[in-house]
């Protein structure tokens, strides 16, 4: 058996330098349940690459799946090793849970902590300085510090595209109105990317909404839609200090990469708006009673019959969404 998947191996890695996609053949395989057949792929792939850290990271998802804890953590070591920087892919894989109870595996998390910072050093002093930023200012004859709206458009989208929908709410509530974008390339625009980038992506754009009229901190509110609505979560969950309101419209709420906070001081007003026939439904739903728990305040707002998208009355809907988060002082 063992000659049989050498001799597999060296046929993948022979595939591979035709070409083909042994990334492919490995969700192939996964996917009928031969976990002895993805193993093989997965070493070959491996093998194949030594800087693929993510090949070693497929690898240690296999034989954790397989019931091989101390193989699955020297290969999550290896991926490590290799700059693995996924904090949230480490976070949110559930197989691996039997192998975060080894004693090393400790180190493998300070290892990927370490590949995530200097990754996002890089990122900070390189692609983000360039990232576009949409700015659209409040009337310039306020007397005190204006509320601001932080709108993140969806993974695909604009900041151009996604600022016509907020851009009057905005005007009459007498806010500034910033719009950062993505800058992972995603279709015909752009997605979030790793999380730390995003928030950077972020947090970058508020600060230079400050540097262009004076906020209130009590008063501002993010706004996300779908990608954007993720992102939303993860920040407004990682930094609850940094936002007075969060409007999340077809967002998702992952408990395993940002869980709500139970001992932070004050948490974020939420307002969530999801059709009942989108598959983030039930993440909503749990995201609503573990707010709930934890003292928050939130409004569901279902729509019958809605899938992922937009809520019908749109304008409405965020009016209302947002008269709730931040009421008017």
């Amino acid at each position: 058996m063992r000659r049989a998947g050498l001799v597999l191996a060296v046929a993948l890695l022979a595939s591979a330098a035709r070409g083909e996609d042994l990334r492919q053949k490995l969700r192939d395989a996964a996917g009928r349940g031969d976990l002895a057949g993805a193993e093989t792929i997965a070493e070959a792939m491996v093998a194949r690459d030594p800087g693929d850290a993510m090949a070693a990271f497929d690898l240690a998802r296999v034989r954790a799946a397989r019931g091989r804890t101390a193989d699955a953590l020297g290969a999550l070591q290896q991926a490590a090793e290799r700059g693995f920087y996924y904090r949230a892919t480490l976070a949110r894989a559930a197989v691996l849970d039997p192998v975060r109870e080894l004693a090393g595996f400790a180190d493998v998390i300070a290892r990927v902590e370490a590949n995530a910072a200097e990754q996002l050093r890089r990122f900070e002093q390189g692609p983000a300085r360039k990232a576009r930023v949409v700015h659209h200012d409040a009337p310039s004859t306020a007397t005190r510090p204006l509320p601001l709206i932080v709108g993140l458009h969806p993974s695909g989208g604009s900041a151009a595209q996604f600022a016509p929908l907020l851009r009057s709410l905005a005007r009459e509530r007498g806010a500034q109105l910033v719009l950062p974008q993505g800058l992972t390339p995603l279709g015909a625009g752009w997605d979030w990317g790793v999380a730390e980038h995003a928030f950077h992506l972020i947090e970058r754009a508020i600060a230079q909404a400050r540097e262009r009229a004076p906020i209130d901190p009590a008063q501002i509110v993010v706004v996300g839609y779908s990608g954007g609505g993720n992102a939303g979560f993860d920040l407004a969950l990682n930094r609850p200090d940094l936002f007075a309101g969060v409007v999340l419209i077809a967002g998702s709420y992952e408990e395993r990469t940002a869980p709500v906070p139970r001992a932070a001081p004050k948490l974020p007003r939420f307002a969530l708006l999801i059709g009942d026939r989108d598959e983030r439904f039930a993440s909503n739903r749990a995201a609503e009673a573990a707010l709930r728990a934890a003292g928050g305040a939130v409004e569901l707002r279902v729509y019958p019959g809605l899938g992922h998208g937009l809520p019908p009355g749109v304008d409405r809907e965020l009016r209302g969404a947002l008269d709730f988060v931040a009421p008017a002082r």
